[in-house]
């Protein structure tokens, strides 16, 4: 009972610093971006994992460090036609500022996904998709509310992308889909 409470309060705290002008901006900044990065660090890779396999079923391809410390180069490679997200809850990992600095030096559109817009990694993003303080910044027991208030977050940006080309992106998600009906034995 306990672990549901979280998970509900987690999302439902989240969803309410959500508007659909929020979501929007952030759908209109990856879909005019020639290429999409995902930038994230510890715990906060599982929901970016999550992210890049949907958005890749319907055709986008989401360019994450495969390697460790592989970030600082890939972050190189962005320009001002491209988007970058950025995962970090506390927004005070040293590992994801100094990448959120090479973009910037870049130039390179930032969303950054946080708990706290006015850390050091947030006040270099041209765009926050917010997430509820749930946590503490420094010791965690467990990152369950932030890793939820994340993947939601993630979810509602997929959402949103998904019904802004409703059609084209239902039929390359059924196609995708289709590749794999052979590989089941039900």
């Amino acid at each position: 009972k306990k672990l549901s409470g979280l998970y509900i309060d987690s999302i439902t705290q989240t969803s309410l610093l959500y508007t659909n002008e929020l979501l929007e901006k952030a759908v209109t900044m990856l879909i005019q971006a020639k290429q999409i990065g995902l930038f994230s660090y510890g715990d906060t890779t599982v929901p970016a994992l999550n992210f890049q396999n949907k958005m890749m079923k319907i055709g986008f391809n989401i360019q994450m460090p495969n390697l460790p410390g592989e970030n600082r180069h890939l972050a190189s490679n962005f320009s001002s036609e491209d988007c970058v997200i950025l995962l970090s809850y506390s927004g005070e990992s040293k590992n994801s500022y100094r990448i959120a600095k090479i973009l910037k030096e870049q130039q390179v559109p930032l969303i950054v996904v946080t708990a706290y817009p006015e850390s050091h990694i947030g006040r270099l993003a041209d765009f926050i998709l917010p997430v509820s303080v749930s946590e503490s910044q420094t010791i965690k027991l467990s990152t369950f509310a932030s890793q939820i208030g994340i993947d939601y977050a993630l979810n509602n940006l997929f959402s949103c992308l998904f019904v802004s080309n409703y059609d084209i992106n239902l039929k390359k998600r059924i196609t995708s889909e289709e590749y794999f009906l052979n590989d089941r034995f039900v």
